[in-house]
């Protein structure tokens, strides 16, 4: 498994897959409405943290792949409306859900 802090820049694109062996923190600056795709080979127990900016033209929006889970009060819709505004999400893999802990956001 990773132990990297530093985060790894994401390519913009209209999917984006993460998979192991970058870094436990990832970072996107989307310039389209953005998928973010199932992660691939991470281990169990994993954390990763990612953090989304709203580039040229905001707002755009994210969807989620089918093992992402937002439980109560927490929400996969980014709160960033406007340029440089960043949503960041923790999520937690359990077993096979990535489980969001926290999401916030702030003015970039």
């Amino acid at each position: 498994s990773t132990t990297s802090h530093t985060p790894f820049a994401e390519t913009n694109a209209a999917t984006v897959t993460m998979a192991e062996g970058k870094s436990i923190r990832r970072r996107v600056t989307i310039t389209q409405n953005t998928t973010f795709a199932n992660p691939t080979d991470f281990e169990d127990g994993t954390e990763l943290i990612l953090f989304v900016k709203q580039g040229t033209s905001p707002p755009w929006t994210a969807s989620w792949g089918v093992n992402f889970t937002f439980p109560t009060g927490l929400s996969g819709t980014l709160a960033g409306s406007a340029l440089n505004d960043v949503d960041v999400f923790r999520f937690l893999l359990e077993i096979d859900k990535w489980v969001c802990v926290t999401h916030y956001n702030y003015a970039g």
